[in-house]
């Protein structure tokens, strides 16, 4: 649940809306989770690049 929405919406504020704000944000955006399993597999892969002192 989005509660910041709901906090701004007041009594608008309806799950489908919440359902759908969820799915656009979801597009333009990484979840955390993601984008730090992807930043610490780019700071092993350099970690192992300069390993070998090109």
């Amino acid at each position: 649940m989005l509660d910041w929405l709901k906090a701004i919406l007041g009594d608008a504020y309806t799950d489908d809306i919440d359902k759908k704000v969820s799915a656009e944000i979801g597009k333009g955006f990484v979840s955390r989770a993601d984008f730090n399993t992807t930043n610490e597999a780019k700071k092993s892969l350099c970690s192992d690049l300069h390993f070998f002192d090109f």
